[in-house]
Parts: C-alpha cells; structure tokens; sequence
C-alpha cells in the first residue's frame, strides 16, 4: 500500500513560481546565457577603459537576479490563471448539472443544508471510483478565507500549484478515514492556502461535488515537522478531512484537522 507523506508546499526565494523541472532548467540556461553575453561585452568595454569592473560585475547579478523573478512570477501568474480555469470549469459544471443551471441567482458560497433536498444517506455511486492524477473531484470553499479551490487528485508538485491536491495513501474525503488536502502557502495574498493559518476550531469547511455537499468543523489545530507521519493516523469519528501547507518559514507544515458533521445529497435546488 502507497505510504502517504507530506508534500513540500513552501515557496522559496529562488523557486517563486518555478514548477516543473524543465522550466526551471530554462530559466538557469537563460541565466548563463546572459552572464557569458554580459561577460564578453564588458571585457570589451573595460579593455578599452570605458567601465569599472566592480560596476560591471554588480550589473550582471542584478540582472540575474531580476531574470529569476521575473520569470518565476510569470510561472506563478500562469499557475493562478490554469487554477481559476480549472475552479471556473468545475462551477459551470456544478450549476448547469447539479444545481438547475441557477449560478446568477444562487452564489455557490450561499448554498448550505436547507437549500437542498436532503436523500436518505446511502453510499455514493462512486465509491470504488479511483480519480486519476490531476483530475478535478470537487471543489473546496471556506467563507473565513474568502477561498474557493478546485480539489485535484494526487498532490504532486504540479497539482498543489493548481489547488488543494490530495494525498495520496490517504482516503478519498467520501471515504472513511483521514483525508489529506495540500496545497501551497504561495506569497500573494488569498491564492491557494496562503490563509490557511487564520482559520481557529469550529471555522466550517465544505466541500462540494455533483454528488453532494460535505461540511467539516475544525478540531484540531497542529504544526508538525516535514517527515511527520503520525498527523495521518488523528482521526476523530469516522471521516475526517486535513488541510496540508508550509509554515511562513517553509519548515514545518500546518495542519488543519476538521470532522465531517453532515452529508448532504444533492437532488434539487429548491
């Protein structure tokens, strides 16, 4: 069986934005492009008397510098934009199947308990459905942090840019269990879960799918080391959902622990 593990969801200076490999790898190759253009016009240039060379050498890492920023906020902005893309796809679906097509009356926040009818509690038709990675399972809302994800399946490096990602090894949230979600505590404000460290016991979490509604309470509040594995065994009742990021230092992870307190099945707005 998969061994679950807690992802790196930490932001560092160098990687702002940068995700997959063979970016990261573009943006070094272009760093060393520019420092061997810089180096031979400036040798030129200082052969000929026309410029200090401590000057020079301070341009030079400046420029590199702003190259590296510059292209990691690019990746970040692109990461944003594909995550909107993927929250908006899933609420048009959400509304046009789900809820009657009522998006402009009915603000998907506002929706709770007794806006819908309420079935007799049975096992959801997916419940031995294995997702794929990357693939968009519901959406996640908590009205505190004013935030919105889309919830994607295997929380892979590229998969905790977009939204709240799960762990895998850990149960599915219409599972029993401990349900791990991560994403990353990015530096902009309100993207992703770079809130998450303001919610406090007894904040409301839902998540919302074509199947149903789920509402979680927070119970337990915890700051564990990267390599800790013993957050995936709290458990309190029967199914539980953990929201997973770095700490404002990228040292430790924060964990918020909630428990589901109820289970709506979605036939109908009323």
């Amino acid at each position: 069986m998969y061994t679950p593990k807690l992802p790196v969801t930490g932001v560092t200076f160098i990687a702002l934005g940068i995700s997959p490999f063979y970016r990261f790898s573009l943006s070094i190759l272009l760093i060393i492009m520019l420092l061997l253009v810089s180096f031979r016009f400036t040798r030129l240039l200082i052969k000929e008397g026309r410029l200090n060379k401590i000057y020079i050498g301070l341009l030079v890492l400046l420029s590199s510098v702003l190259l590296v920023v510059s292209f990691g906020n690019y990746e970040a902005t692109e990461k944003s934009n594909q995550s909107n893309e993927i929250l908006n796809t899933y609420k048009e679906a959400l509304f046009t199947t789900t809820y009657n097509g009522l998006k402009d009356s009915i603000p998907l926040h506002s929706l709770t308990n007794e806006d819908v009818v309420v079935e007799e509690e049975r096992e959801p038709e997916y419940h031995q459905y294995i997702p794929e990675s990357g693939e968009t399972i519901g959406l996640i809302a908590i009205d505190k942090i004013d935030l919105e994800l889309p919830v994607i399946e295997d929380a892979n490096e590229d998969n905790i840019w977009l939204g709240a990602a799960h762990i895998l090894g850990t149960p599915h949230f219409w599972e029993k269990g401990n349900s791990f979600l991560a994403a990353h505590n990015v530096r902009t404000y309100g993207k992703l879960f770079n809130r998450l460290h303001e919610l406090s016991l007894g904040d409301e979490i839902v998540i919302y799918t074509t199947e149903y509604i789920y509402t979680y309470s927070v119970y337990a509040i915890d700051i564990v080391p990267p390599d800790d594995t013993e957050c995936f065994n709290q458990l309190v009742g029967e199914f539980n959902l953990s929201l997973v990021t770095c700490t404002s230092s990228g040292e430790e992870r924060l964990i918020i622990y909630s428990e589901r307190i109820s289970k709506v099945a979605i036939n109908e707005v009323i």
